[in-house]
């Protein structure tokens, strides 16, 4: 259960649409508060790890950045940009490089990827 509830956070559900959604499947005594916290701080730190990772070993020949749109909470009016960097090793294989929220594909936001790119902070 605690590998799902990143993908329902994935999906656009926020920690209180935990217990309706899933109460199918756990019944009359449901999901706790302390579960979805537990699996929510689980999730946090894994991608804290994954985003300060040594990059140095990487040979990056090609470096692609795009902007992905997502709406938030199902509102297309309120449409956030996920901030992607990936690249092309030497090998031919596709590396995601840097993930973060920018709001709009402005220029200060994507100097905000390359500095930590760059500063070796992914």
């Amino acid at each position: 259960m605690e590998e799902t509830i990143p993908l329902l956070y994935v999906e656009g559900l926020s920690t209180r649409d935990f217990k309706r959604a899933l109460s199918p499947l756990w019944g009359k005594s449901g999901l706790s508060h302390s579960s979805v916290s537990r699996a929510n701080k689980a999730l946090k730190e894994a991608f804290n790890n994954w985003h300060h990772r040594d990059l140095s070993l990487k040979e990056i020949i090609f470096l692609f950045l795009d902007g992905i749109y997502l709406g938030v909470g199902g509102n297309s009016r309120n449409r956030e940009a996920v901030l992607v960097a990936h690249g092309i090793t030497s090998e031919g294989k596709r590396v995601v490089l840097h993930l973060s929220l920018g709001g709009r594909e402005s220029t200060e936001s994507w100097k905000g990827v390359l500095n930590d790119l760059v500063g070796g902070v992914a």
